[in-house]
């Protein structure tokens, strides 16, 4: 019986000292954190669109330079010479159509010769009768002679049926053609091409306008680009006004860029997928060493992103289209067309999806998301505390984890990466092979 309750004694003290040992947390824990839903937001705010989220200037233009002035005093100075003068106020205009077109950093401007010939003969045509009438007038009135006569009296007294006849011709319109003769639509053509560079909302024509010069500078408002040139060698002001007026009557590039400048930051979109930052515990005989595999976290940062760029954008580019009534009833795809966009990442200034990530990209690297550190441990019942732990947003204090069915379980607040709030983290021991 003594040896009997010595062998209990002994096993009861046993089992008490072992339920007073401390639990043995000994190994390798992982915790996969997802930031998706925490990072969306500021995520969001970091994301930038580009040059061509600024003002678009590409586009088709149309300037009107009215040189009625000119041709008026071209046609009295050959014609007074010989016949005599007139008083006669020329009316209407002689437009010569100037047009612009902007494409991807390239300009053509042109002079629409056709248009300009078909606008000289009509107003030659609307002026030369009244003008050459007047002209006889004046001639009559000087002379005594014929003091008291009309036009009509002169010219029959004369045996002339009209003024045409006086000058060789049968008509007005023979009169005109053969004047016409003297011109031709390739007269008035002309055209000249190169680079052009924007700065504000000032396109500069490079290699126009005076030699020396940095080329010929338009400034835009409202769709439409205004400059000044010198057309002193037709008798008009050097800094005549030119206006070139965008022929579109809804500028679709600028439509899309208020889109976004009225939507980026506020879009309904829901990002989906995860964005997981592996963290790494090692436990061994009161020492701890913690870890992010920051690696692994920036491939799956750039994933993340890769998977919801597109989407997002396009939320933006639609919630902004959606209160513009200059769209109603189109898709977006239909208003990239319009702009001249072949897809949502060439209206913010990108060539793709794939470069517009890669510049993204380019702003992080594994450095931005590497947090390491270690040092002792010490554990209280359930509980394991790391002593003045520099990971995450600890900065020198002691972060507890409570044990839970073998795994250790706290929070992080990631301040660090514009999130304050606490988010739980569960690191998962190991399975022991």
């Amino acid at each position: 019986m003594k040896k009997f309750s010595a062998i209990s004694l002994t096993a009861t003290m046993i089992l008490s000292l072992v339920g007073c040992s401390k639990k043995n947390f000994d190994g390798d824990y992982n915790a996969d954190i997802d930031l998706s839903k925490i990072m969306a937001s500021t995520i969001q705010g970091s994301l930038t669109f580009g040059e061509d989220s600024s003002q678009s200037f590409d586009g088709a233009y149309t300037a009107e330079v009215d040189i009625a002035d000119y041709i008026c005093d071209a046609i009295q100075s050959s014609i007074e010479d010989t016949l005599g003068s007139s008083d006669y106020e020329w009316t209407g205009t002689l437009v010569v159509p100037m047009q612009l077109e902007l494409s991807d950093g390239e300009f053509t401007l042109s002079i629409d010769g056709q248009t300009t010939s078909d606008n000289f003969k009509t107003f030659i045509s609307d002026n030369i009768e009244p003008y050459m009438v007047s002209v006889f007038e004046n001639e009559i009135s000087s002379e005594p002679s014929l003091s008291g006569m009309t036009l009509d009296e002169v010219l029959e007294a004369a045996g002339y049926s009209s003024i045409w006849e006086t000058m060789g011709y049968e008509s007005k319109e023979e009169f005109i053609e053969d004047y016409l003769n003297y011109f031709d639509a390739s007269n008035f053509d002309e055209e000249t091409s190169g680079e052009y560079e924007t700065d504000g909302d000032t396109v500069t024509l490079k290699g126009v306008g005076a030699d020396g010069s940095d080329g010929w500078s338009l400034t835009s408002e409202d769709d439409t680009l205004t400059g000044t040139l010198d057309l002193s060698e037709f008798d008009i002001d050097e800094d005549t006004e030119i206006s070139f007026v965008r022929d579109d009557s809804v500028n679709m590039a600028s439509v899309i860029q208020d889109a976004i400048a009225s939507s980026q930051g506020s879009s309904n979109y829901e990002w989906t997928g995860t964005l997981i930052m592996p963290y790494q515990l090692e436990l061994s005989e009161g020492e701890y060493s913690i870890a992010v595999d920051a690696k692994t976290t920036l491939d799956n940062f750039e994933t993340y992103i890769n998977d919801n760029i597109e989407s997002y954008i396009v939320s933006i580019i639609e919630k902004g289209l959606a209160s513009n009534p200059d769209v109603e009833g189109m898709s977006l795809e239909e208003v990239l067309e319009a702009a001249g966009y072949s897809s949502v990442w060439e209206a913010i200034g990108y060539e793709s999806k794939e470069a517009y990530v890669e510049e993204y990209m380019a702003n992080f690297s594994i450095s931005d998301f590497e947090e390491k550190d270690s040092g002792e441990y010490e554990i209280d019942g359930d509980s394991i505390t790391l002593k003045d732990v520099d990971a995450a947003d600890k900065e020198g204090e002691d972060w507890t984890l409570t044990y839970n069915e073998g795994n250790l379980e706290g929070s992080l607040n990631f301040s660090d990466l514009g999130v304050d709030e606490d988010t739980d983290i569960t690191f998962v021991r190991e399975a022991e092979e």
